[in-house]
């Protein structure tokens, strides 16, 4: 085997090595930086503040694509056949009874497309088996942001109107109830 080939096995297990290694502890990536810079608390500081913002980019990020992936996708099951014919129908009810009313609900009786959109759709409290309880923090987001957007849709009064018809209908809880108008303040409701 030739000098040439020895060299790119050490080159390539090296770096085999590099991608496989543990993360750094903070003490370790001081003693590693001792060698190259005089340790001492500024550049701690310094490393210290730079990993900490990118522990909090990485996380905010995250938080941003999910949220951006749920705009992409909010209500696209409404778009099936399924589901399209009936929210027609929902539709015309929508604009001519106010929601929850007993007229609305006497229109949309033995209408199972409501049922079948909240099965496919997370940030419905009717998805998941323990309703509200079993919402994470996104769906929470996307539930709320969904109500701001069905009262701006269907004019129907005020957020806070729709909100107490969702309070009874879900038996919101004190923190769920804040959580919810935190986030609607957030855009300006």
């Amino acid at each position: 085997m030739g000098s040439g080939t020895l060299e790119r096995k050490a080159a390539l297990s090296a770096h085999q090595g590099r991608l496989h290694r543990p993360a750094q502890t903070q003490a370790q990536r001081r003693a590693q930086l001792s060698g190259v810079l005089p340790v001492n608390e500024e550049i701690t500081t310094l490393i210290t503040i730079l990993n900490h913002q990118a522990q909090v980019r990485a996380r905010l990020g995250a938080l941003a694509r999910e949220l951006e992936k749920r705009a992409d996708l909010h209500d696209l099951s409404k778009f099936k056949a399924d589901e399209f014919q009936g929210f027609v129908e929902i539709n015309q009810i929508a604009r001519k009874y106010p929601f929850g009313s007993p007229e609305y609900k006497a229109s949309i009786l033995g209408n199972n497309t409501v049922a079948l959109h909240f099965s496919r759709n997370r940030h419905h409290p009717e998805y998941h088996a323990n309703g509200i309880s079993d919402m994470n923090f996104i769906d929470f987001v996307e539930m709320t942001v969904d109500w701001l957007g069905a009262t701006a849709t269907y004019g129907t009064g005020t957020f806070e109107d729709a909100l107490k018809k969702q309070i009874e209908r879900f038996d919101l809880q004190p923190d769920e109830l804040k959580l919810i108008r935190l986030i609607a303040r957030w855009f300006g409701e």
